[in-house]
């Protein structure tokens, strides 16, 4: 009988401590992926992750580094990432030429300054890169900048050669002086500028409001986890907040992630406005988001291709940031 009740007691403890242990147990977190590549207006997603604000939000936050918007399509393809910081002339891109498609939910910033052509020091305008080469990256923003910057200088694009690379490899090529221009941000810019007496010829203060990076997800996980959703941009707005109460802080971690001097980084930020969500909302409410989005779109499709191009109203989603305290 002895030999009985052991084992019952044994039993019964045991559920006792398993029945304790789970009730204490912390619920388990929503796994997220979120892919960005360089540029400091996506650093404070790093930040929202490093100080925590993600996990206070029940998220589980991967950050996955990319160092193109182009791999970061691939990764989003592949169900690798189902969110990231991109610009909204990419993420229009995206949506015409791939199969996932992505939605916006909240804006990250607006460049005044951090886009930029960069121009060796015998270029000193746009008008002297006639008949030279400029390093371009073979992406929707690349593409979209030289030719904003061209048409505003009364030239076309017949009058440069394209010359397409990643970034990286513009940084080199204007080290090594074989392109006379580079269509670039920071940190690539900042790279370039520490080694090459280069010249800015052009910026982004030129096309206000036209380059805006913003926060986009699958269309799968607005859909089935809009709660989710809201906790990313939760944690993003308390980065923003631990950013500007703590400053020197938040530009020294950020600014590891592009490999710049806090200094550096913070003259970087200063050419960009990074909205609050009370300034969000207002511009959500004015749908002023979708008239950039229609302005884009008349600059880089025909108007063949604009027959059969969604309209912003569908891949612009306003209630995340309407619904936000």
């Amino acid at each position: 009988m002895k030999k009985l009740i052991i084992p019952i007691i044994a039993i019964a403890v045991g559920a006792i401590f398993y029945a304790q242990f789970s009730r204490h147990k912390e619920p388990e977190k929503f796994k997220v992926r979120i892919g960005v590549i360089p540029w400091p207006g996506y650093d404070l997603i790093h930040l929202a992750q490093e100080k925590g604000f993600y996990a206070e939000e029940g998220l589980d936050v991967e950050i996955i580094e990319q160092s193109s918007s182009i791999n970061q399509f691939t990764a989003l393809e592949n169900g690798q990432i189902s969110a990231l910081g991109i610009t909204l002339t990419e993420l229009i891109d995206n949506n015409v030429n791939w199969k996932t498609k992505m939605r916006v939910v909240s804006i990250l910033d607006y460049s005044y300054g951090g886009d930029v052509i960069l121009g060796q020091k015998y270029i000193k305008s746009m008008q002297d890169l006639r008949g030279k080469k400029v390093a371009v990256e073979d992406t929707g923003l690349g593409i979209y900048m030289i030719n904003r910057a061209l048409k505003l200088s009364g030239m076309v694009i017949e009058d440069i050669e394209v010359i397409n690379m990643d970034l990286s490899s513009g940084v080199k090529a204007m080290n090594k002086g074989t392109v006379d221009g580079f269509v670039c941000f920071p940190p690539f810019s900042v790279e370039v500028m520490r080694s090459v007496s280069a010249n800015i010829i052009f910026d982004s203060t030129k096309i206000p409001e036209e380059i805006v990076d913003v926060f986009a997800v699958s269309d799968d996980l607005l859909d089935n986890h809009a709660d989710v959703v809201r906790g990313l941009v939760s944690g993003w707005n308390k980065a923003l907040d631990y950013s500007k109460s703590h400053p020197q802080e938040s530009y020294t971690l950020m600014a590891v992630h592009e490999g710049m001097t806090s200094k550096e980084f913070e003259n970087a930020l200063s050419d960009l406005v990074i909205p609050t969500i009370n300034e969000q909302k207002d511009i959500f409410r004015r749908q002023s988001l979708n008239k950039t989005a229609e302005r884009i779109m008349n600059i880089i499709f025909s108007k063949e291709q604009l027959k059969n191009t969604q309209k912003p109203k569908s891949f612009i989603h306003e209630n995340i940031i309407l619904s936000m305290d």
